[in-house]
């Protein structure tokens, strides 16, 4: 349970940062978000955050993450696309 810790300091935030600034239509700040989830991921894979070991359900966790503000990048430009026309 020690690694729950460090994703929700980081996933959370993230996951909140990303779902507002698509509400907003904010495309820089979504595409940040996306990054740092990406970031997170990275580490999470490659164990290169400090106490958190490596195992399925924190692949899992930050892969779910990515995958949400992945999607909220895919609304925000699908609103653009859609608002442009």
């Amino acid at each position: 349970m020690t690694w729950l810790l460090p994703l929700l300091l980081f996933s959370l935030p993230v996951y909140a940062v990303s779902f507002l600034a698509c509400r907003r239509a904010n495309l820089p700040v979504t595409l940040a978000a996306l990054a740092v989830a990406l970031l997170l991921w990275l580490a999470d894979v490659q164990s290169l955050l400090p106490g958190l070991t490596r195992s399925t359900m924190s692949t899992t966790w930050t892969a779910s993450l990515v995958g949400l503000c992945l999607g909220n990048v895919i609304v925000l430009l699908a609103r653009r696309r859609k608002g442009s026309r």
